[in-house]
């Protein structure tokens, strides 16, 4: 399986409108399903990776596996990081 290069964008995009109707118990569950394809996407960028580093592969396809994986992790970095501030702007409101 070879990835498309804006298999990543694509699957965020994707969650935006559940993302505008908030609703907890759906949120959870769409929250494991972003989880779980950003492991499967990882999972087929390492196995290209492996098979282009042993020379079984197209030189070209590991490094798009490689900027995939890239984007990945830092679209993962990014909303985690917003979770944390949004988290960090709860605690400092006042009571």
């Amino acid at each position: 399986m070879t990835p498309t290069p804006l298999s990543a964008m694509e699957k965020i995009t994707a969650l935006r409108p559940h993302l505008m109707n908030f609703d907890a118990q759906n949120q959870t569950t769409n929250m494991t399903q972003a989880a779980n394809q950003f492991v499967q996407t990882l999972k087929a960028h390492e196995t290209t990776a492996t098979q282009g580093l042993r020379e079984a592969g197209d030189p070209h396809d590991l490094v798009m596996s490689m900027a995939q994986s890239r984007i990945a992790v830092e679209t993962i970095v990014a909303v985690r990081d917003k979770l944390v501030q949004s988290v960090n702007d709860i605690m400092r409101m006042p009571v």
